[in-house]
């Protein structure tokens, strides 16, 4: 037993949008599979990192500014002591 409609296209450019159309859906469909499964199979990182303080603690991770940079220039003028 077969469902659907009876009502096949019949014309040449109907029978091409269909066929764009499912080929559309299947790639989203793709695609959505694949970030899902790539989503729930990550490892998740924590951080033990959550101030400047711990940063500057911590010998695993390498870090910097760039000199007379923006951020080099923060540091520089901020007022608080923990840098």
């Amino acid at each position: 037993m077969q469902q659907g409609s009876e009502l096949m296209p019949k014309a040449l450019s109907t029978r091409i949008v269909g066929g764009i159309w499912w080929f559309f859906t299947l790639i989203i469909i793709s695609s959505y599979t694949a970030n899902l499964a790539a989503f729930l199979t990550v490892e998740r990182m924590e951080s033990p990192i959550d101030s400047a303080d711990d940063l500057a603690k911590q010998t695993k991770i390498l870090y910097g500014v760039v000199e007379d940079g923006s951020t080099m220039t923060f540091f520089k003028v901020a007022s608080w002591a923990n840098h």
